[in-house]
């Protein structure tokens, strides 16, 4: 597993636009305009290495944070923190049973609950379609472990076209699963809300993009993303 932590010295710019979710009912139109904003922009020389070029990955074109300096292109946006659900917003789950979301939208779950779960929560949304050009992550599910004296968040959202024209920026450090695939992590971020979890690590899938957000160890988030499915 690999990280990249921008080194010291180097210059770097970030202007974050956050806005909160709400959702207005379970089943009520959520559109989430989400914390976006330009990519980093460091100094290099002519000695520094060639930055890693964008890849495609699902629908996505996602930049990977390893190069020793990031290019302010115009076309990036960068995703520190999606939004997660508030507290108020979550309805008790059956620990036994998996979790469907009534008008067939995508859920991300885990298929094996962790040692020592002691509760289930979901906010289970359907969004209309973005508007053409607009900018949106749209929140599609959240499930809520209570782990002990921890929590651990699994959301689903789904970008608008216009999000998927851009190259994506989804965490300030790059780290690699189990697997091999990567992911993006960024730690001691702004809590949303009272309580809610620094870390979040996000994975894409397909047209979807997951967020893990814990109180957990780094290294413990990563191991769950392993456990992490989609359903339908």
């Amino acid at each position: 597993m690999s990280r990249y932590s921008p080194p010291s010295g180097e210059a770097e710019r970030e202007v974050i636009v956050q806005h909160r979710l709400r959702v207005l009912s379970p089943f009520a139109v959520v559109g989430v305009l989400i914390a976006i904003a330009l990519a980093f922009m460091a100094a290099g020389n002519s000695a520094s290495p060639t930055p890693v070029p964008p890849t495609r990955l699902g629908v996505f074109t996602v930049r990977l944070p390893e190069s020793p300096h990031y290019h302010n292109e115009g076309d990036t946006l960068f995703i520190p923190q999606l939004i997660q659900a508030d507290t108020k917003q979550y309805v008790a789950h059956p620990l036994n049973q998996s979790v469907t979301h009534p008008s067939g939208q995508p859920v991300a779950q885990l298929r094996t609950l962790p040692a020592g779960t002691q509760a289930i929560h979901t906010v289970l949304t359907s969004p209309q379609a973005a508007k053409p050009g607009v900018l949106q992550f749209q929140h599609l599910s959240s499930v809520r472990y209570t782990v002990g004296d921890h929590t651990v968040i699994v959301t689903v959202h789904r970008p608008s076209q216009a999000v998927t024209q851009k190259t994506l920026l989804l965490g300030k450090q790059t780290v690699h699963l189990a697997d091999g695939s990567p992911a993006w992590l960024t730690t001691d971020q702004a809590p949303l809300y009272a309580g809610a979890p620094t870390t979040q690590l996000v994975l894409v899938h397909d047209d979807l993009v997951i967020a893990i957000a814990s109180d957990l160890a780094s290294e413990q988030i990563e191991a769950l993303a392993a456990l992490v499915t989609v359903t339908p």
